[in-house]
């Protein structure tokens, strides 16, 4: 049924094509409606997409409006969050398009010094046991810092909780734990920056930024990849990082890049790592080099880029490509 409907939409679709050609159309006499329109391939793929139909002609259904933003889906269940005018609301869905339900709605943050909302949207999401974990928050000034905090809540939306970890956006989730990398603009003595990793229930609070400073992914093999700040600083500022794995309890530490091996710039600020993918032999990524120049509201461009790979047990480095800014 679905392949006849197709098939009748391409051949109306090229009718009029043809048909608008033939009388010379002017799009311009529509004065303010909207003209942007999709040509027929362009159509017809969002069409197939959207009735994704299985070997066994049963469709697979997902959230129907564009308003959603698709996160990640758990079994049977897909989860995805829109506005709902000021507020972000929380969706989840079956897989086979029943029983649509909102799990939870973020307002915006209103400041004492402006009446004006500001938007607050999910930026990162996960499933650790029987918890939804997400950030929820938004961007602010120049150094595009968050401001949010983290959310606990059941998968049926009960035991809803704010939590605050941390001023960054990220998690990552690891079996049973939360892993996130502690910062926070409130510079106060009892802060210890670094990752650490948390049970979602809140207990059993692990400190491991004395092996790994940041991790960035975890990866099927079984290891964390992440920076490791040494005690060197890169122009007496910031310090210089290496990229790491490990397994997830902060064993079994292999170097696999040294931020010595990054070229030295006077306008040099930090070094980060990028794009990382880990196979069966190599493990590919983005070292940066970031810097600043004369008149810079804040220091976050890149001096310097370059692409690597390497083993995984951090032998055989190759440099694969490299740009300076």
């Amino acid at each position: 049924m679905i392949k006849r409907c197709l098939s009748t939409f391409v051949f109306l679709m090229l009718l009029f094509s043809v048909s608008g050609c033939a009388v010379g159309i002017d799009t311009t006499s529509f004065g303010s409606i909207d003209t942007d329109i999709k040509d027929t391939s362009q159509i017809l793929e969002e069409l197939t997409e959207t009735l994704d139909t299985s070997d066994d002609g049963s469709e697979s259904v997902e959230f129907m409006s564009e308003e959603y933003n698709l996160l990640k889906s758990d079994g049977d269940t897909q989860y995805a969050w829109k506005f709902e005018e000021d507020n972000c609301a929380l969706y989840a869905m079956n897989n086979d398009g029943s029983d649509e339900r909102r799990l939870a709605v973020f307002p915006p943050l209103r400041s004492e010094y402006d009446d004006r909302p500001t938007l607050n949207y999910i930026t990162d999401f996960g499933i650790c046991g029987d918890w939804i974990i997400i950030s929820v928050g938004h961007y602010e000034g120049s150094g595009h810092y968050f401001y949010g905090d983290f959310v606990r809540l059941k998968k049926d939306g009960s035991e809803l909780e704010h939590f605050w970890l941390t001023e960054d956006d990220k998690f990552i989730i690891v079996k049973d734990w939360i892993y996130y990398n502690f910062w926070t603009a409130q510079d106060r003595p009892e802060n210890v920056y670094g990752c650490y990793r948390i049970r979602p229930d809140g207990t059993d609070k692990e400190y491991l930024g004395d092996i790994i400073s940041s991790i960035i992914i975890y990866a099927e093999d079984g290891y964390v990849y992440g920076e490791y700040a040494t005690s060197e600083t890169v122009n007496g500022w910031n310090p210089v990082v290496n990229l790491i794995r490990c397994k997830p309890d902060g064993s079994g530490v292999i170097i696999l890049f040294t931020g010595d091996n990054l070229p030295k710039f006077d306008n040099s600020d930090f070094i980060s790592y990028y794009d990382i993918k880990v196979t069966d032999e190599y493990v590919s990524f983005t070292a940066r080099v970031h810097g600043y120049s004369e008149g810079d509201s804040w220091r976050g461009h890149y001096v310097y880029t370059a692409a690597y790979r390497v083993d995984k047990d951090g032998n055989n480095l190759v440099l694969l490509s490299e740009e300076y800014s």
